[in-house]
């Protein structure tokens, strides 16, 4: 079957070797010389496989290590100084971990073959490892080792057998032989030597064959199975999942069936109606000037699939997408699959928290017991601390302001007590603060075309229309995808739009436009034999005069940040709308529980779940927010301009602005755009002393990484109108990371690669070390650094902070490229033009 070399040995030295080919490469020179992160070291590679061995090992920061690593991997010596593979107390502690600890140990590995084997090298390294082992004739062909994933020794003869390897089980295993069986290092001297070409002055070169043919004829599994399933099924006692039978069955009983925006009155079949949307991660991948992150998106995700990631995990997705819908999802799935997990699952609906709870921990067992009266609060705490819940936190962004930084700091508290356990947390795009340092954004992406096709499959209105549905399908297929993107990958909007699209066999371009038709198509789905014009609302109202008090209504809880409302919240703004007054005036009675019966049961824009009111998506608050400032006169558009710019909630999924600018363009160009942007350029010309004035307003902070952060990096300008205006217009200009000068003074965080308590290699701030350890790294070169530049304290230090100063006044840098495309712009725009009295025929083509 084969044949190479059958004197080849295995030992430290030569297997450490095969480690360093497989390394990813470092960062050349003078690339660290302009301020990049120098690569993995050999030192540091082999300071964290010790760590693994032995875990005070990992706190080891003295000089000798480097001094002895490449006599040992030359093997001219066994141990020494900084490579303690002979003491006894790192021996006994590795095998105290090997048989108490496997899987634990094995995720430590495969975090080790993450950061610092070259992902094009993995199938390698197993194919050389397990042929040195193979071929080398003191080890006894019916010796045992620990190889595969799976915690199983098997027989060296059984090797090409095999086909449960990974990088982290092969490199665990062959390492505990060498120090289980104390190899000595020097029987590998003649491998070592025969593998490398020597020259006097230069490194040794490897030339070896090993691994490159897979001889063994070794076949690997297309996936290996995630470490941290591995951890979770089969492998520990799961008898204490009998105890919970019937909180599983409640739990299944509620999260099996939904009601959705079309089917409140009954719960469905929740599959009936749901399709997953794909998601997203950024996956580390190593290049040629280090290590880089690229998209992988994951479809039909599971919770195996998030498992195999890591145990904190940040759900991100825009308003409608779906993601309380994925989160049920994912919750169905855990309750399906908890006997292989070992995993309890908890649904936590965060919209409901708020700070009179005593602790987090009370607040999700009031969703925890209520399916099972027999269970108390000690079986939650013991379930937590033992590490066997999966906690589902829905709804980040839907806490009360008023009670949102107090869950931060419960919720790193909570964190941090429980970090055995498994948590995801859904909520729109978040810029997570020290709370949520830890978690990992994985993105709910919107729906490719195939998807809503499925989705419009499923959806049932009124008397099943078949035609309307195949033409509807039809035009998605062929053109409309393209014109009508932004409502139909998002999934509830694609919703409103088929039932639209039922009622008028078409759907408008304009944004605004398709509100008002979708507003209309759901005041008249509770009765399709009836007009909706003429049917009588309990308000007596017409549609279209309660669309006036929706729109007044809206205006007025949009500029208060109002979400959601009880019947004394939306009485209170109902009881002073100018629309009311002046239909009281006329010897009308209305009271708000026919306005509240109109919104939720005759036009369904509005629904609601124990006691709070809500719009069926923000978007229809924002719509007839638009729809009431459109009507106002020019000379308030600056103060309704300004009700935006305060509302700085409206970064991610506010639709208002966007909306009332396609409705009167010109007027929000006169009365809003042209004023900030004028403020901008004093004497209306571009100067050295405007532009450091605008990045001082817009950009007071300019913040960047070099190296590896595990924090995404953004520099969004502090107006919300500049931001809209320059991403309308395309103006805004991306800093590159880069291109960014290097100033020790600006540094605001280090990263260390830190291997944590769970066996995890973890980027970790200095900051938040604790002091000793904190000590150990500061002398050390840190894998990342976040640098946030002041540009107040640039222009009080002109003389300190020359070079950047110099850097940022460059005609090549991106904010002085966006500056002065911003005054092009506010020279374009036709004041003129823009506030002449308009001829009906000045709108038409």
């Amino acid at each position: 079957m084969m044949k190479r070399n059958s004197i080849d040995r295995l030992s430290g030295g030569t297997l450490f070797s095969l480690v360093v080919q497989a390394m990813r490469q470092r960062t050349n020179s003078q690339e660290t010389q302009i301020g990049k992160i120098e690569g993995v070291t050999e030192e540091t590679c082999m300071k964290t496989l010790l760590g693994i061995m032995y875990e005070p090992y990992r706190s080891f920061n003295g000089n000798s290590l480097k001094t002895n690593l490449n006599l040992y991997k030359k093997c001219e010596i066994s141990s020494g100084a900084g490579i303690p593979v002979e003491d006894d107390v790192l021996i006994n502690s590795f095998r105290d971990g090997m048989r108490n600890r496997y899987f634990e140990m094995l995720k430590a590995m495969e975090s080790f073959a993450s950061k610092f084997i070259e992902p094009g090298k993995n199938d390698w390294l197993i194919y050389a490892v397990l042929e040195l082992i193979y071929v080398d004739d003191n080890i006894n062909p019916d010796t045992e080792l620990f190889l595969t994933t799976s915690g199983m020794k098997i027989v060296k003869k059984d090797i090409p057998a095999n086909f449960d390897y990974s990088v982290a089980s092969v490199m665990l295993g062959s390492w505990f032989y060498i120090v289980d069986n104390s190899i000595p290092n020097d029987s590998g001297r003649d491998t070592f030597e025969r593998w490398h070409k020597t020259e006097k002055y230069k490194k040794p070169e490897f030339i070896s064959e090993i691994g490159k043919d897979n001889i063994l004829g070794i076949k690997l599994a297309s996936k290996k199975q995630s470490i941290q399933i591995e951890v979770a099924s089969g492998n520990r006692d799961k008898s204490y999942l009998l105890r919970y039978a019937e909180y599983i069955s409640g739990v299944k009983g509620k999260y099996s069936t939904s009601k959705s925006y079309l089917y409140r009155s009954e719960p469905r079949a929740f599959y009936d109606f749901y399709v997953c949307n794909d998601v997203q991660e950024s996956v580390d991948v190593a290049g040629k000037n280090g290590s880089w992150y690229k998209p992988n998106v994951i479809k039909s995700v599971t919770i195996e699939d998030l498992l195999k990631r890591q145990s904190f995990l940040m759900l991100c997705g825009t308003a409608g997408i779906g993601k309380s819908m994925m989160m049920q999802h994912l919750m169905n799935d855990a309750i399906n699959k908890y006997e292989n997990t070992g995993l309890i699952p908890i649904f936590v609906p965060l919209k409901k928290y708020d700070a009179s709870y005593r602790n987090i921990e009370a607040y999700v067992f009031s969703h925890f017991g209520v399916f099972d009266e027999t269970l108390i609060e000690d079986d939650l705490m013991d379930l937590l601390s033992k590490g066997h819940c999966l906690v589902l936190f829905d709804g980040l962004d839907e806490i009360g302001s008023s009670d949102e930084k107090q869950f931060e700091l419960a919720a790193e508290s909570f964190v941090d007590k429980y970090n055995k356990n498994v948590f995801v947390v859904s909520s729109r795009p978040y810029t997570a603060g020290a709370s949520f340092d830890r978690f990992t954004t994985i993105n709910i992406l919107p729906f490719t075309k195939e998807q809503a096709i499925q989705l419009v499959d499923k959806l049932q209105f009124g008397d099943e229309n078949d035609d309307l549905r195949k033409s509807f399908k039809d035009r998605l297929k062929k053109g409309m995808y393209l014109t009508h993107k932004s409502l139909i990958v998002n999934p509830l909007l694609l919703t409103l739009m088929m039932m639209t699209y039922d009622e008028n066999a078409d759907v408008p371009t304009k944004r605004y436009l398709f509100y008002s038709k979708a507003f209309h198509a759901l005041a008249e789905k509770h009765d399709a034999k009836k007009s909706a014009f003429n049917r009588s609302l309990s308000t007596g109202l017409s549609v279209d005069r309660l669309k006036e008090y929706l729109a007044e209504f809206s205006a007025k809880t949009y500029r208060d940040g109002e979400k959601e409302f009880d019947e004394e919240k939306i009485d209170r703004y109902f009881s002073k709308l100018k629309r009311r007054q002046e239909d009281i005036d006329k010897n009308m009675e209305l009271n708000v529980s026919d306005f509240i019966d109109d919104l939720t049961t005759k036009v369904c824009i509005m629904y609601e779940e124990n006691g709070v009111y809500r719009f069926i998506h923000d978007s229809f608050q924002d719509y007839f927010c638009a729809l009431y400032f459109s009507s106002q006169k020019d000379k308030m558009l600056r103060q309704i301009g300004e009700i935006f710019e305060h509302n700085m909630k409206n970064s991610y999924d506010d639709q208002a602005f966007a909306m009332l600018y396609d409705m009167i363009p010109h007027h929000i160009e006169e009365y809003i755009f042209f004023p900030i942007l004028s403020d901008l350029f004093p004497n209306g010309e571009v100067s050295t002393k405007g532009y450091w004035q605008f990045l001082k307003t817009l950009y007071p902070t300019i913040t960047y990484a070099i190296g590896e952060v595990p924090e995404s990096v953004e520099n969004n300008p502090s107006s919300f109108i500049y931001r809209f205006i320059v991403n309308l217009k395309s103006l805004h200009a991306e800093i590159r990371n880069e291109e960014m000068p290097y100033h020790e003074g600006h540094i605001k965080k280090r990263y260390y690669y830190v291997i944590s308590e769970d066996g995890e290699l973890r980027l970790t701030a200095l900051d938040t070390m604790l002091p000793e350890e904190a000590e150990r790294y500061k002398s050390s070169k840190p894998d990342g650094i976040l640098i946030r530049v002041s540009i107040e304290d640039l222009l009080l230090n002109p003389e300190v902070y020359k070079d950047i100063i110099e850097f940022f006044n460059s005609s090549d840098f991106a904010l002085r490229r966006e500056y002065e495309g911003v005054y092009g712009f506010m020279k374009s725009i036709n004041i003129e033009d823009a506030c002449k009295e308009k001829d009906l025929f000045d709108y038409l083509d």
